[in-house]
């Protein structure tokens, strides 16, 4: 296997030697591949230089497909929520919105991956299962339990070779700033404190000297705060500030007394989102980084076989129509507080607001959804709960969260509820006073009869679906009559198994399960 950059998150130890409670983004010890990424960042300054540009025009959005490969374990449990990436992606879209990039998922779609490998032990499969499920059109982002192999600390990290970015779960929508800070690395920025990164940690005045020395950890010269050797020390970006490492703390304060090789007290920009400080009120990028990525992103630059170009970014960053969505969705039925069956499937509907195209469904016993809750990635606004995964006598809650491939800050809906009670079906068309299926079981390719008796006439859309709540057969409009109505249900080509017929009128729905064997 090859070796990886781990341009990540680490616990270090201070020059006591006791755990600094603190999270700090950290080098491997391959520091050749950080070259890779300087090698990257050349290319473009000398593109820059050769095609100034007298402004960054952020204004002209530059919009980025991101896949997200949700891991689990083999089996499908302890998969990170979807929830938490709606969140993430909502807070990196703010970090980078001054930077003129927005990213969206790429077909509003994750991609689902069960295997007990990439889950905890990942760097087995980098040249095997990964490359394979690695989508060759957008940025990957691999979302799993264990990045680090040792259990250091890291939290996240980027490699140049593959060209993805891989964090842990728990890194995710918790204010760590770990992959808006990795997608940093993605578009060629290295950390400011580069070179003393190294060894037991940054700079330390008591072993290393003051004034720091003339050289770094990586026997590279030392960043001065004159700029006068700007290019060729640190991140190689002259109007980030030299920052060495030391002296941070978890609330956005330097408290180191570095100086430069020139005596010069270091004054390192905390609230860079490259440099590592936590707990800032906001981040940022400096102006020459913006210019970095921008030209990363849409300049014609070869980067050579080693590190990929980003001509697959730029020819699907059109293949999204930005919509915002700014309204919440109402829960609609089953109405709050409501008696419902689960001798069929339970219609769960809300409304649909404008640009929203999926929902994430949340069902549970309590209203946090904390136990044993089920959720559902659902298209449209309704849904089909299979009746047997819900417990008679038990009150459930629900929730939906709207999104579509670039609009994910949208907030979850007000909790509602309902109890599953014993009746023998489900009849919320007022109109509608009893309701058969006859016969019901009944064999495959046999036609089964509504039998309704009706206080009004009302028109009905009939529709079959399957325990998966999937629309598997739509059987038209029926019209009721006042009275007794009878209606035939053709069935062939369904295989054997449980369905739900659903009636939807005007004012409600009517459902009924009804089993083929």
């Amino acid at each position: 296997m090859r070796f990886i950059l781990l341009l990540s998150l680490l616990l270090i130890l201070n020059s006591n030697n006791s755990l600094v409670a603190q999270e700090r983004f950290h080098c491997g010890v391959k520091h050749e591949h950080e070259e890779i990424i300087f090698n990257r960042l050349e290319l473009i300054k000398a593109h820059l230089k050769e095609h100034p540009r007298a402004k960054n025009n952020t204004n002209d959005i530059i919009n980025v497909p991101i896949t997200f490969h949700l891991i689990a374990k083999t089996n499908g449990s302890n998969r990170i929520n979807e929830r938490f990436i709606l969140e993430e992606l909502c807070e990196i879209n703010e970090f980078y919105l001054p930077v003129g990039i927005q990213f969206f998922i790429k077909n509003s779609e994750f991609n689902y991956v069960n295997n007990d490998v990439i889950y905890d032990r990942h760097w087995e499969a980098t040249e095997g299962l990964m490359e394979i499920i690695r989508d060759g059109s957008s940025l990957n982002v691999f979302v799993l339990n264990t990045v680090d192999p040792e259990d250091s600390g890291i939290k996240g990290y980027f490699t140049p070779f593959f060209d993805w970015v891989v964090v842990n779960k728990t890194s995710i929508a918790q204010d760590n700033n770990v992959l808006a800070h990795e997608l940093g690395h993605f578009f060629s920025l290295n950390h400011p404190y580069t070179g003393w990164d190294s060894g037991d940690g940054g700079y330390n005045p008591a072993t290393d000297g003051i004034p720091a020395p003339a050289k770094d950890r990586l026997g590279r010269e030392t960043e001065l705060m004159d700029k006068s050797n700007c290019e060729i020390s640190g991140d190689r970006i002259c109007d980030t500030p030299p920052d060495y490492f030391d002296g941070r703390t978890n609330s956005c304060a330097y408290i180191g007394n570095a100086r430069d090789p020139n005596n010069t007290p270091i004054d390192t920009d905390k609230s860079n989102l490259m440099s590592n400080f936590f707990s800032c009120a906001e981040y940022h990028f400096s102006e020459k980084q913006i210019e970095i990525i921008r030209a990363n992103f849409d300049s014609d630059i070869s980067f050579g076989l080693e590190t990929r170009s980003r001509n697959f970014l730029r020819a699907n960053s059109n293949s999204i129509v930005p919509a915002v969505i700014e309204e919440q969705p109402q829960l609609v039925i089953p109405a709050n507080n409501t008696i419902v069956s689960n001798e069929s499937s339970i219609r769960l509907e809300w409304t649909n607001p404008p640009n929203a195209t999926h929902f994430i469904l949340d069902i549970g016993l309590v209203p946090t959804f904390s136990v044993r809750p089920q959720r559902y990635i659902v298209k449209g606004n309704t849904f089909d709960l299979d009746g047997n995964l819900v417990d008679l006598g038990r009150k459930y809650f629900w929730r939906v969260t709207p999104f579509n491939a670039y609009s994910t800050c949208a907030s979850a809906t007000s909790t509602k509820s309902f109890t599953i009670g014993q009746t023998t079906s489900v009849s919320d068309i007022p109109e509608l006073e009893s309701i058969e299926v006859l016969p019901n079981p009944a064999p495959a390719n046999q036609q089964f009869q509504l039998l309704a008796q009706v206080s009004e006439s009302f028109e009905a859309q009939a529709n079959l679906f399957n325990t998966n709540g999937q629309l598997v057969k739509s059987l038209g409009q029926y019209n009721f009559v006042q009275g007794s109505n009878s209606f035939d249900i053709p069935t062939s080509q369904l295989s054997p198994g449980i369905y739900t017929l659903s009636l939807r009128s005007q004012k409600g729905v009517s459902v009924k399960r009804i089993v083929i064997f």
